[in-house]
This record gives structure tokens, sequence and C-alpha cells, in this order.
């Protein structure tokens, strides 16, 4: 990398031309078209000859860990898709995931690791060797003068264990996770229940209703192939399905029934559900668990009545008491909420309402709804403790180690930047690419790309019983690359905390010999569909070669119990008083596809696809409903300035009904030639939410 290349000529190539979306599960179409265009890349490298193979891996894009079957010539995979049977991820693979083995050619590949001199936009990068940029972040631990965290945004692996107990040894170290989880729902209960160690999931497949507030389940949502599997392929219609969102996704458009909350209406429509059940239908309620705090909850749902809710919520009181009839009849049920992949998480208060609902109706628990799970063999009492990098001081970290791997939610650079402390602090970024984040670190160093080492795949989220596979390599392993947790453990070392560094391959074969002691569940071969107890393996060299062969191994199910106690989280939901009007004003409000919300984690050789079928909305487009594009004097495809007290940005207008007045829709992702994107406009607020901002559209 050229001395004089700087900070913003990252960013122009991190939102360049080459990087594009892709969305489509049908990636070839354009095939004559990408093939033209590729015999020109250089970078792209060329088939070999020789005999044509099949192997297994599994995706490691995001957590969803799903199942591939690649097809090889040589020791080039050449094609990827799903694996039919698997038991986690139901023969899906999503368009991203298809593409998976490009990003070790991607053109915003890291050949070195590199430090950033000076500040802002101007400010030079110049290539640096992996043990002076140990040197320099083991320095800033030695300094003293702040905290050291180290952010995981895929917990749960045996990399993750290893980072926490590596953040132990340091005074002020933390071991953190990024907001935009999944498990939200999951995260609420186990504190409302006191357990917060305590694995739980989601027992989809025995359920009979799920009520999802904003969560994208049929967008990618856990281990895509599941829920895709559970309500699309449904011949009898066993599940009812609501979907609560703001936006008419495509979630909402597959839903049973669409429940078209207000921006920031979800709270008071959780509440006034709970209003329904306890003070309308309280015969109905089934859980035996004792609640602390049930008056002070009582008395603040009785302020949310259905008719006092509805300015807030924007639901009509026969809509409202529908749902909670709903509810209350059906055998199982499920409440979740989940945040949107570019939208951010929810208020914490608002993931208290939704989650609180599960435990009014007896769903914690109980077959077809929220379930204890076995325990991580080796993890008890610490794999689910997890400190959301949101709960982190503001200004307070004067060391912020970024992990490579990817929730597939989009982290603004603004949730982070405020976390350091002014002037010191430094952020190592370990990755693949140049991607948006580390394009703003101080340090970059490049890691492997997907398919390039041996990693493991953690519990999906949500999954009804623990599961532990490995992606096995593809790819020959870069040798300009860096061992995620060798580095790190490399700077801890001249931190002057002595330790020997482990090899990954030590840290799965470990937890591999804690599952083969426990002798539960069973592993799957996803090349001939077998399975076995893992109590019938003798050796834990047996359990090992199947592990290695791309097998999976699924824990048993647990005995479930009710919590004898719990809580509802009401001294929190009271700081917010009653219901209250939704902002007034034009709201931008940003959204995004999991996995695409970067444009370094897509493979640009798919660009040119998404560009010409408009299957989805891309980002550079706002998107207005006619009257708000009215008011602001606008019309469709008009080139606009969409202005927010954090910057303007230049929009093409897209003029769609489906959109509710007075709101600005844009997808989360790089826009255009300069790096721009939608999240730099976005309000970052103390709380860590970023879903909704002020902002004016007007005329360029």
């Amino acid at each position: 990398m050229p001395t004089h290349l700087t900070r913003r000529d990252i960013l122009k190539l991190v939102g360049g031309s080459a990087v594009g979306f892709f969305f489509t599960p049908v990636p070839w179409k354009l095939l004559d078209d990408t093939s033209i265009w590729t015999q020109n890349w250089s970078k792209i490298p060329p088939l070999p000859r020789g005999e044509r193979t099949t192997r297994y891996s599994a995706c490691t894009l995001c957590p969803g860990g799903c199942a591939v079957r690649a097809q090889l010539v040589g020791p080039m995979p050449y094609s990827l898709r799903g694996v039919s049977g698997h038991p986690v991820s139901r023969g899906f693979l999503c368009a991203v995931g298809l593409a998976g083995h490009h990003m070790a050619f991607h053109p915003l590949r890291l050949a070195s690791p590199v430090r950033v001199d000076g500040a802002g936009d101007e400010a030079k990068v110049v290539p640096i060797s992996a043990d002076a940029a140990m040197r320099m972040a083991a320095a800033k631990i030695r300094e003293g003068n702040g905290s050291v965290a180290l952010l995981d945004c895929q917990p749960g692996r045996a990399v993750s264990a290893y980072y926490e107990d590596l953040a132990r040894m340091i005074e002020n170290g933390l071991y953190v996770t990024a907001a935009s989880r999944e498990d939200s729902t999951l995260q609420a209960l186990r504190s409302m229940i006191g357990e917060e160690s305590a694995p739980l999931g989601f027992d989809f497949e025995n359920t009979s209703m799920i009520l999802s507030f904003g969560a994208p389940l049929l967008d990618g949502w856990g281990s895509p192939g599941r829920l895709e599997r559970l309500l699309k392929g449904k011949p009898d219609r066993s599940v009812r399905f609501v979907q609560v969102e703001h936006r008419q996704s495509r979630t909402a458009l597959q839903a049973d029934l669409w429940v078209p909350v207000n921006p920031g209406g979800e709270r008071a429509l959780a509440l006034s559900i709970a209003h329904v059940l306890l003070m309308e239908r309280p015969g109905r309620r089934t859980s035996a668990t004792t609640i602390a705090d049930m008056a002070s909850y009582k008395e603040t749902v009785a302020r949310y009545t259905p008719e006092a809710a509805r300015a807030e919520s924007g639901i009509e009181p026969a809509l409202v008491r529908q749902v909670a009839e709903e509810l209350s009849i059906a055998p199982a049920s499920i409440v979740l909420s989940g945040p949107d992949a570019g939208g951010g998480p929810m208020e914490r208060d608002t993931e208290y309402a939704v989650a609180g609902l599960n435990l009014l109706l007896g769903n914690v628990g109980k077959k077809g709804g929220v379930v204890f799970l076995h325990e991580m063999p080796g993890t008890a009492g610490r794999s689910h403790v997890v400190r959301d990098i949101r709960d982190v001081p503001d200004h307070s970290l004067n060391l912020l180690i970024i992990d490579p791997a990817s929730s597939g939610y989009a982290v603004p650079w603004k949730s982070l930047e405020r976390k350091l402390c002014p002037g010191t602090g430094m952020v190592v970024s370990l990755a693949a690419t140049m991607d948006e984040i580390a394009a703003h670190a101080d340090i970059v160093v490049p890691a492997p790309a997907p398919y390039e080492s041996l990693q493991d795949v953690p519990t999906q989220t949500g999954a009804s019983a623990a599961t532990f596979g490995l992606s096995t390599p593809l790819l020959p392993a870069d040798k300009r690359s860096v061992d995620p947790a060798s580095f790190v453990a490399g700077v801890i070392r001249l931190a002057g905390f002595p330790l020997p560094v482990p090899q990954c391959d030590d840290l799965l074969k470990e937890r591999g010999r804690m599952i083969h002691a426990e002798r539960r569940g069973t592993i799957y071969q996803p090349a001939d569909g077998s399975t076995v107890r893992v109590a019938e393996l003798a050796q834990f060299d047996e359990l090992w070669t199947k592990l290695a062969g791309a097998g999976v191994w699924v824990d048993d199910p647990k005995e479930q119990h009710e919590p004898a106690e719990a809580s509802l989280g009401a001294s929190m939901l009271q700081s917010r008083g009653g219901p209250r009007r939704a902002d007034p004003g034009l709201l931008l409000i940003p959204y995004g596809y999991k996995r695409a919300v970067s444009g370094a984690a897509i493979s640009p050789i798919l660009s040119k696809l998404s560009q010409e079928s408009a299957l989805r909305p891309g980002a550079g487009t706002v998107a207005l409903h006619p009257v708000t594009a009215a008011l602001s004097g606008v019309v469709d495809a008009e080139c606009v300035l969409l202005d927010t007290t954090n910057g303007t940005m230049k929009l093409a207008v897209r003029i769609d009904r489906s959109v509710r007045p007075g709101v600005a829709e844009a997808v989360a992702g790089p826009i255009g030639r300069h790096g721009a994107d939608i999240m730099d406009l976005c309000d970052v607020r103390e709380d860590g939410t970023w879903r909704m901002t002020n902002a004016n559209v007007r005329k360029a």
C-alpha cells in the first residue's frame, strides 16, 4: 500500500463503483456480461485444469453458519451451494454466501498491516510490520490511561472464550460485543429471570404463534434456512406469524398479519398488549412464575390502554385486542424483538417490554416457547455473559481491538468513536478487507479471508439446542494475513503478561474434547446425511474426524421448567412515563440487509446484477411517500439533498406508497465514489440506538 494513500482515499475505495450489492437467488442470470468483465480483471485467478471434486464447509460471513457444498477444480473452489437436509441451515445459502469464496480476491483485500499518521481525511496511511502493530497496541495497554476492550461480533466461538480470558488478565480489560444482536429478547429474559448465564433459545418448530417486533425473520435472521423452511414452506399454515414493523419489509409482506406500528411505537404497543392480557383478560394468564414487581408493572401498563396508546403506537384498539386474544388462546407462542440490519438496536425499555410478554404468557421454559438449552460443554457460567459495548462508558477506552468476525449488522463508526478517550484512544482493526470501520482505525492488520483458515461455527441465534461445527479451509492460507487470536495474545504478552500463544486448532480441539467427554448429542455428516450419537464414538479422534469433515454436533434437548421467580423490569419501563406522541417532522430511518450493510463484505463480481435488476433498493436512494415528496416539492428519480444535524448527502428520490408519510427510508451501505454512508447522517444516541433521526429533504 503506497505511503501517500490517505484515509479519504480508503473511504472512496470502500464506497467505489467496484463494490456493489447482490440480492437475487439467481446468481448467474447475467453470466455472459459478468464473464466479459472478469476476463479483464487481473485479480480473479483462472481456474486450473484438474480433477473436479466436492468438499464441505460452513460459511462464516455472519453467525448463521450455513453449511456449504463446494465444487472445486484442483485446489480452487468455483461454486458454493447449500447442503440439503442439514439440521442447522436446512439447505439454505444466502446470495452473499453463494459468492463467499470470492472474498479472498476482493479488490479491497489487505496486503500488509498499516498505521494511520495524522488526523482527519488527509491522514497518511503507512505500511508497517505485524510486530510493529503489536508493539504499538501493547504500548497503549502499558499506558494505563483507560480501559482496553476486545470487540467480538460473533460471540460464542472457541476464540471468544479465549478473548474473554485474555481481557480478564488486563486491569480494566473488557470483552464486549456490538449492540446489533439478534438475541436481544433472550438477553432481556436472562436478566429478568436472574439467570444471566443461562443459554436460551426459541422452539419455533413446536410453537403455534410467533409475534415479532421488527425482527427480520424472513430476511436472514439467525440461521436463515430455519425460518424460511418453517414459515414459507408450511403447507397447512400451522404457525400463525404476526409481524409488528414500521416498514413494509420483506418479512412484513410474508407474515400472516402485518401490524404497521409507528416508528418508535413498539414499546407502547407491547405494553398495551400487556394491558389487555392483565386488565381485560386476567383469567387467561398461564404463567406460574412469581413476578416480584407485578404490582408496579400493573401500575405502568394500566396507563397503556389500547385507546391511550394509539397516538404513540398508531394501532387501532381493535387490532391490539385481536393480537392479545390470539396470544392468550395460542397453545404455545413466542414473542420477540430484533434489530433491522441497518436500523440498529431497539431501546432497552422496548426490549424489556416485548420480552416481558413471554413471562406473562408462560412461554419461558415451555415447549413451543422460549426454551432452556444445555450449556455448551466447557463454557458453563460464562458462554452467554456478554457485555454490550453500549454499556461501556463514553470516552473511557484507551485501546479498542476489533476481531474480524462480522455480525452481518451495521456498526456505525460514531457508536465506537464516542467510547474512545478523546485524542488518545487507539483502534486496532483486524480485517480481511478494508471495510468502513477499518477505514477509521489507527492500525489495520490483515486477517484471513473466509475459507482460508479453520474456524468454528457457534450455536446460532435462537437455536433450540446447542451446536458446534467447523468451517474448514477451501483455499490456501494467505501468508500476508495474521491469525487474530495470535495477534491479540502477542499484544498482551508484549504488554507484560506472559502467556503461551495457542494455535487455533488447539482451541477448537479442546472444545471438541469437552463435547466428547459429555457424551451428549449427535454428529451430522453432510457428505451422506448420516448421523451418529456421540456416545457411540469411543475415541475423541473419531469425533474430530467427523467434525473436520464439516460435520456438525447437535446437542440433546434439555428438560424444561418454568422459572420460579422473575422481574418484568417495571422500574425501567416507568422511566419514560405514559404514552407519548410520535416526534413531528420528517424522520430519517435507515435499514439494510443482513450481510450486505458493508460494501467490503460483498463480492464485487455480483454488483452488475444488483444494479440492473433492482430487485431490492440499493444505497444512494431515499424512499418517500407521494405526500411527503409533494410537500418537499420533489419528484421520482430527482436528485435531492437529505439534511440532518450531522451533514448533508445527495440522493435520488424513489417514490413508494408503502413508505409511511413523514418518513425517509434509506438503505445502509456505501454510496458512490466518495464512500459516504447513510450512517454518517444518523444520530447515535447515548443509549447506542440510531433508528430515527430528524431530517429534511430539499431540491439539490
